[in-house]
């Protein structure tokens, strides 16, 4: 493969999300969230779209995408009359928190969404050290270096402190050839066993940069040669100007790309020789599925939960956007609806993961804590009508929850798991202010609790169960 400048490798950083807020139209007031690499805009779209139910508004009327730091918005369709963003006419354009793009009547914001994608989805609790590591090692009186002794399976908290020899080792080492003002020094030797590389503050080479991942990639020395691991499943890492996706064998001349901001080149290594088995090969069908049951067993050991999904929803939401209600008595009221939920869901344990236009999906360790939650939701309904509700209609809700096995990370506030999806048929099922479980969620709680079943979703086979009476 033939050699690519620095200059030339140009690999776009993952952006860190947005939320887009509806100012003007029929959807005033809803907000959606985007984290993924692109989402259709449009009045009949995918459910992972950004679904707008104005008139104006085509099926597939643009289109959102991830670029670089920013986000792309392009028209679909030619005969559509342009956007407009920030007031200038335009077929396509990036944006940016705090850009306002007009589609069709509908007025959008673009605002910084704080939780996002699951980064550090490999940043696992051991940190291992090496020798080599220390600039200005500690000796005890026999001029023995002390470093920390961490176990495999003890966390950076459980070290001590061991007396070893110092060794010297020459494994080669990285020169850094672009973004020297984000790391520490401008040259890594290359001796310890591991070498992390990340923006997290444990990091054998501390990046900072918010396109990098806190836990990003490692440098590992397996029988003689060393390879690159690819941690974050957000932003990338390039070889030469080729992704990695789980691993790669380096060898001398490569050059690391971290995100775009940070290149790093390998000297003092041997030359890949022919047997190599080349940058897009595992060499090693074996190693290759070691690899990934590693990234299996360790994605469930730090991810892995098992509690209850509560959906909540505003039934019939368009509906209390009537023609001549003042645009800021919208957003504020659904501003107000979001914050009351959330408050409550946290009173009672639980945490908001996403938030997109009228719907938020909530996770609780607890399902006792999950049904007290949707209980109370219901019971403050009347006072949270009478005294933040600027509209003329009230808000009514319909909740379900559903209970299992799910991948959660609380930290940015996400989760993947057929649970999100089945509790958000339980929520479409319920009844206008009214909360549906599942068999599943009613059989881990206490005896007695007023429910009576409430049929079958025919489509998973689910039985289902109606609350009958607030909780106490």
């Amino acid at each position: 493969m033939a050699e690519r400048s620095v200059e030339k490798i140009r690999p776009e950083r993952a952006a860190s999300g947005i939320d887009l807020l509806v100012l003007e139209g029929n959807d005033a007031g809803k907000r959606f969230t985007f984290d993924g690499a692109e989402a259709l805009i449009g009045s009949a779209v995918p459910a992972d779209g950004i679904e707008l139910c104005d008139p104006s508004i085509l099926p597939r009327h643009a289109v959102l995408r991830t670029h670089g730091d920013k986000w792309m918005i392009e028209l679909l369709d030619p005969l559509a009359p342009p956007l407009r963003i920030n007031d200038r006419e335009r077929a396509r354009g990036t944006v940016r928190p705090g850009d306002r793009v007009k589609i069709g009547r509908v007025v959008l914001e673009i605002t910084e969404h704080a939780g996002m994608s699951l980064r550090g989805i490999l940043q696992s609790g051991r940190r291992r050290r090496h020798v080599a590591e220390l600039d200005r090692p500690d000796t005890d009186r026999s001029g023995s270096t002390l470093i920390p002794a961490v176990s495999d399976d003890a966390d950076a908290s459980g070290t001590l402190l061991r007396p070893i020899s110092r060794v010297a080792i020459d494994r080669g080492h990285l020169t850094v050839l672009q973004g020297a003002h984000l790391v520490a020094r401008s040259r890594f030797e290359l001796d310890a066993e591991v070498t992390t590389l990340g923006r997290s503050v444990g990091a054998d080479i501390q990046i900072t940069d918010r396109g990098v991942s806190r836990a990003h990639a490692e440098l590992v020395w397996e029988d003689g040669a060393l390879v690159l691991m690819q941690k974050s499943p957000t932003n990338f890492t390039f070889v030469n100007g080729d992704r990695v996706t789980v691993s790669r064998r380096l060898v001398e001349g490569d050059k690391i790309q971290i995100a775009d901001v940070l290149v790093l080149q390998v000297e003092g290594l041997p030359k890949r020789s022919s047997a190599d088995p080349g940058p897009n090969s595992f060499g090693d069908l074996s190693k290759a599925m070691e690899a990934r049951l590693r990234l299996e067993r360790q994605i469930e050991a730090e991810f892995l939960r098992r509690g209850s999904m509560l959906d909540v929803d505003v039934a019939g939401s368009s509906e209390m956007k009537q023609p001549g209600t003042a645009p800021a008595h919208i957003i504020l009221s659904f501003e107000r609806f979001r914050d009351f939920v959330a408050n409550t869901v946290r009173e009672f344990g639980g945490k908001v993961l996403n938030s997109n236009g009228d719907e938020l999906m909530c996770f609780f360790e607890d399902t006792y804590g999950a049904v007290r939650a949707g209980s109370a939701i219901l019971q403050r309904l009347g006072e949270f009508n009478r005294t933040q509700n600027l509209l003329p209609k009230p808000f009514r809700f319909r909740i379900g929850i559903h209970t299992g096995d799910c991948l959660v990370d609380l930290v940015n506030g996400r989760a993947f798991s057929p649970l999100v999806d089945l509790a958000g048929h339980l929520q479409k099922e319920a009844p206008v202010n009214g909360l549906l479980i599942s068999a599943d969620t009613l059989a881990v709680l206490p005896a007695g609790m007023p429910f009576e079943p409430a049929g079958q979703i025919a489509r998973h086979s689910m039985a289902t169960y109606r609350l009958t009476s607030f909780l106490d």
